[in-house]
């Protein structure tokens, strides 16, 4: 069962419907069924990794917390950690690299259905509560049942955002006390998460996949093209099951966090990537960065904690040659400019025009844009390959400015073509909107509804209707 499925639909409907008639301190036990269910129409192999975690976790939180007064020392928690990594290790460095493994493939769409749903994220989630409890940062009491629901609460399990105790659990402890306020929020942030999902990221996805399986065939312009669009396609993709799932969430009574905060409008390289997969960035900032620094604070220790915690980011999404390149070019495009580049930077930051601001946003969009060819090409060679081409056409870029019959075909192509004529027009829309963060007025829990915010949701129906292309029931970060 998937997320975008009518299964999971109906199954969020009924756990909806069961909460609001049945009596209120029923709510943690039906949430939680819908859960296990879920991941038991999946593949019932589901259960089997999600009870060796969170057994596992919630054993190791009792034990540690048996003396209030003393401390796990480091290398036993060490060793505790590495137990609850032990299936997400395997599954990620070991399986896919074992002779006439079917997961044995440089491509990241080989990793679908492989690993076991949510392994990726809960595991993190694991991990997450069993340093707060152990460090004191969380202290409030739980129940078994308190923690299998939040290490597997079905809405945001498969893809984020990664939950803290703090946020989620904390909220769970008091679910079955709280009714939920409104469900406009919620139908809000679904309805805008498919927009992404189905209009944008659905449409652009048989563009990318054509050029990037015949890229021999294009040139290095039309592949930096069709990587532009794949970065667009992810964005919307991702962050719109992410809508999804907190609009689900919300209308089923908790609150969870946001994972993406309009990274189309970073203006450098270090807010990109505090706006890009919030959860993923502070959990490696709190869990590796911030206790590595503690004991090696010099500017040659902050530099290698930067390289190890991309190494450790390219890893959690695939251990293949590809990941760790991409990983590896992101840490040294970030040291290059936390280290030579953002001083200078931050003193031109004040009352900057919408215009360089605008080439700031396009610059940090194109630098990072151009590591995930190892991101989306079919494996190593391939991604090589597309390099050169992009480079090669760089030398000719003279043909293309010289020679401008590309640009009327272009044009001519548009106005041939109705429906990718609308469906660019859209696009841009969408890009303009998430530059200037303008989805911030309008998803959000307010009383009274404007005529400009009734404009654009007839906008996002119209288009779903007319536009969306439900070409596959399941979305990119599925398969990490």
């Amino acid at each position: 069962m998937h997320f975008a499925s009518s299964e999971c639909l109906y199954l969020l409907g009924t756990t909806i419907l069961l909460i609001r008639v049945l009596p209120i301190q029923y709510k943690t036990t039906i949430l939680l069924t819908s859960t296990l269910v879920f991941f038991f129409f999946d593949s019932p192999v589901n259960l089997i990794f999600l009870s060796y975690v969170v057994l596992l976790s919630y054993s190791i939180i009792r034990i540690n917390s048996k003396n209030p007064t003393t401390v796990t020392p480091p290398w036993l928690l060490a060793f505790q950690l590495s137990l609850v990594i032990l299936p997400l290790a395997t599954y990620k460095m070991i399986i896919p690299h074992l002779p006439g493994s079917y997961m044995q493939s440089q491509h990241r769409l080989s990793y679908l259905g492989a690993i076991p749903l949510g392994l990726s994220f809960y595991t993190l989630q694991a991990i997450s509560i069993i340093v707060d409890t152990r460090n004191r940062a969380y202290k409030n009491k739980f129940t078994l049942k308190d923690h299998t629901l939040f290490l597997s609460f079905f809405p945001q399990l498969i893809a984020g955002p990664i939950e803290r105790a703090s946020n989620l659990m904390s909220q769970i402890l008091e679910f079955n006390t709280t009714k939920t306020k409104s469900y406009r929020l919620g139908l809000k942030l679904i309805l805008w998460g498919l927009f992404k999902k189905m209009v944008i990221a659905d449409n652009l996805s048989p563009i990318v996949d054509n050029v990037y399986g015949g890229y021999q065939g294009y040139s290095g312009v039309f592949i930096l093209f069709a990587t532009y669009l794949f970065f667009i396609q992810l964005y919307a993709d991702f962050s719109g099951y992410c809508d999804v799932a907190k609009g689900s969430a919300s209308l089923l009574g908790l609150n969870i966090s946001n994972n993406f905060d309009y990274p189309l409008s970073a203006t450098n390289i270090k807010t990109f990537w505090r706006k890009w997969h919030v959860s993923l960035h502070s959990w490696l900032l709190d869990y590796i960065y911030k206790p590595i620094i503690a004991q090696f604070g010099t500017k040659l220790g902050k530099v290698m904690t930067v390289f190890l915690v991309f190494i450790v980011s390219s890893l959690w999404h695939a251990s293949t040659i590809n990941f760790i390149l991409w990983g590896l070019s992101n840490a040294i495009i970030y040291i290059i400019y936390s280290t030579m580049i953002s001083k200078g930077v931050s003193a031109t930051n004040k009352n900057t025009s919408i215009f360089i601001n605008a080439l700031k946003i396009f610059i940090t969009i194109s630098v990072i844009n151009i590591t995930w060819v190892f991101f989306r090409a079919p494996n190593i060679n391939a991604a090589f390959t597309i390099y050169t081409k992009i480079g090669q056409s760089f030398l000719l870029l003279d043909n293309y400015t010289i020679n401008p019959d590309w640009v009327l075909e272009t044009i001519n192509f548009l106005k041939s073509n109705s429906r990718v004529f609308a469906l660019t027009v859209v696009t841009i829309i969408f890009i303009i909107f998430e530059m200037m963060s303008e989805m911030k007025t309008y998803l959000r829990s307010n009383d009274t509804v404007s005529y400009t915010e009734i404009m654009l949701w007839d906008y996002v129906i119209l288009s779903l209707v007319v536009l969306s292309m439900p070409q596959s029931d399941t979305f990119l970060y599925f398969k990490f």
